[in-house]
């Protein structure tokens, strides 16, 4: 399995995000089998949809991997309304996480799914700047990966369970 980070310019609409795509032998094999029970599109999107989830809830919880920095004493004095120091404007968190997707790949990479945002912004919040410390929504690659195989996983012992294999 391959985790690849993706940001603005590449193809497709997510600005800064990460690309999975089952690649490995094991999750080869794997799959193979399953592909005999389940459609592999439907898996691609529950993974992706596993992600998305994680994702937000890494915003609501101000990071939960890493503990999201907390914020300059300006920025807090300025907006005394946020539900902690570490937390991002309401008005990010909104504009985030509607704008979280999936895109299932197509005939490139038909076993990939990409997962992230185009806000045009997210990219500062995510690696930081100069000035704004790293706030990171994206899971690292370990956990992405982690997160993926959990859903494939589920679904080889389902599919197994319902075809009378077990």
């Amino acid at each position: 399995m391959a985790v690849k980070p993706k940001t603005g310019g590449q193809s497709g609409s997510v600005g800064v995000g990460f690309s999975i795509t089952l690649d490995s032998s094991d999750m080869q094999k794997k799959i193979a089998r399953l592909s005999k029970f389940i459609d592999v599109r439907h898996l691609l999107d529950a993974i992706g949809n596993r992600h998305l989830q994680w994702m937000s809830e890494n915003l609501d919880a101000a990071g939960l991997e890493k503990k999201h920095k907390i914020m300059a004493p300006r920025t807090i004095a300025v907006r005394p309304h946020r539900p902690s120091s570490h937390h991002f404007s309401s008005r990010f968190l909104s504009r985030v996480k509607q704008s979280l997707t999936k895109e299932r790949g197509m005939m490139i990479e038909p076993r990939a799914v990409t997962v992230g945002t185009n806000v045009e912004y997210t990219p500062y919040q995510h690696f930081g700047t100069k000035t704004i410390p790293a706030r990171t929504f994206l899971p690292s690659k370990e956990l992405a990966q982690k997160l993926a195989l959990g859903v494939i996983e589920g679904a080889y012992k389902k599919a197994i369970s319902e075809s009378g294999l077990s």
